[in-house]
């Protein structure tokens, strides 16, 4: 039956090459962890989508149960690789005991990659330090050897490796120091799955120059994600936080350092609109996450503006479309962007869009946005005055970001997808 499914949609002859996709290829993926609502964990939603058939391992746990994912797939089977999980929680390298694991830890990924040698893709996510891009280099070295009969041994190909970048935030942008330390460990080793790789996925263009400037990739292909429209009726948002007659500034992600949610807090002091409140929607349940909210609602009472602020936490969907379609004003004061999905939203929503010059956010947005300085509330708070009073201009943003957003399709996402498989198996 998924042979068949399978055939239909990928659209191709039966007979391509060596290869045959309509044998549904075996897909082996790697990540640090599944979350439904990052963007990690929705473009894995997508990959299952489009290859139901691929396998997931990850590294730490699950948080959508609607996805079958192996967990704590290298932690279970080699306890001592699940060293970089105590040097984030203490905040610093364990060089001793890295120098005396590292025998271990070539061991093992060299075991691991004789089993994985069955599949015919192997396709790490890369974002975040997880211990599968040292399987990358032990699949590209080895020589995964087979019984054939008794004593004789038949070489096989390795299977092909793809290195799906999504970006690392710098950690000079990071105050958590365990977080710091893995961003900079993360980092050091990207080079190592970008040299491995058959092929690298990207979403920017900026993300490609990232990418090259860390190592020297074979081929890479550029991907944007997607817009996924999401179904519902608007809910009254505005009843429930008590924002009749507001005009709503809206940000979307996670509330981390990186995302400069104090340069907006410091605007809204300097226009000194009691009308205006700013709504934040997104993640603030990990430990760093939770810290970063604690400094911004202390901020916001130094300023004396905490009663024009709202943290929401993770909210539905609906609840989320809901957003988008009330505020006036969507605001991504973020200071490094690898494509920004919520920019995506935004745009294809009808929400006109205040952002940063930073990463890959002039090329996610295009002529869509209006810009200020990402490290200047005066500009911002400047910035937010024309717009918010000026009606036509906030029109023209809107339709400008829904023909933008026309080029984030799930057709385009789709079929970049499969011809990458395609040709990759064929070559």
């Amino acid at each position: 039956m998924w042979r068949a499914l399978l055939c239909m949609f990928i659209n191709i002859n039966k007979n391509v090459g060596n290869k045959n996709l309509c044998s549904l290829p075996k897909i082996a993926i790697f990540s640090n962890t599944f979350g439904p609502k990052d963007a990690m964990g929705k473009h894995l939603h997508l990959i299952k989508k489009v290859f139901p058939q691929a396998e997931i391992f990850l590294e730490r746990g699950n948080e959508d149960p609607g996805i079958p994912a192996h967990t704590f797939y290298f932690a279970r089977r080699y306890p001592h690789l699940a060293l970089y999980m105590l040097e984030w929680k203490l905040g610093k390298r364990l060089k001793f005991l890295e120098w005396m694991f590292k025998p271990f830890q070539k061991l093992a990924f060299y075991l691991e990659a004789r089993k994985f040698s069955r599949y015919d893709v192997v396709w790490a996510q890369w974002g975040l330090y997880h211990n599968a891009i040292h399987l990358l280099p032990a699949l590209r070295a080895c020589s995964c050897l087979r019984s054939s009969a008794g004593r004789r041994a038949l070489k096989q190909k390795c299977p092909k490796i793809i290195f799906d970048y999504h970006g690392v935030t710098p950690p000079d942008q990071i105050m958590s120091r365990g977080k710091r330390l893995i961003a900079e460990k993360t980092i050091a080793v990207t080079q190592e799955g970008a040299n491995c790789a058959d092929l690298c996925l990207v979403r920017s263009h900026f993300m490609e120059r990232e990418l090259r400037n860390y190592g020297k990739p074979r081929k890479i292909i550029f991907n944007p994600l997607p817009f996924l429209p999401i179904k519902s009726e608007i809910l009254p948002l505005r009843e429930k936080y008590h924002l009749e007659n507001k005009k709503i500034l809206l940000y979307v992600g996670r509330i981390s350092e990186h995302k400069n949610l104090a340069v907006v807090i410091g605007a809204l002091q300097k226009i000194e609109k009691k009308d205006v409140c700013f709504a934040v929607v997104g993640n603030d349940r990990h430990l760093s996450l939770a810290a970063e909210k604690e400094r911004l609602i202390d901020l916001s009472r130094k300023l004396k503006v905490q009663d024009q602020m709202i943290f929401t936490g993770e909210v539905s969907e609906a609840e989320l479309f809901s957003w988008y379609k009330i505020c006036n004003l969507f605001v991504m004061p973020s200071l490094h962007e690898g494509f920004c999905w919520p920019l995506v939203d935004a745009m294809a929503y009808g929400a006109p869009i205040l952002a940063t010059r930073e990463g890959a956010i002039p090329e996610t947005v295009g002529n869509a946005a209006l810009f200020f300085d990402a490290k200047n509330p005066s500009d911002l708070s400047a910035k937010l005055i024309q717009i918010l009073d000026n009606q036509e201009l906030r029109g023209q943003l809107a339709r400008l970001g829904k023909e933008k957003a026309k080029e984030y399709s799930w057709e385009k996402y789709k079929n970049i997808l499969l011809n990458a498989v395609e040709e990759l198996l064929n070559c």
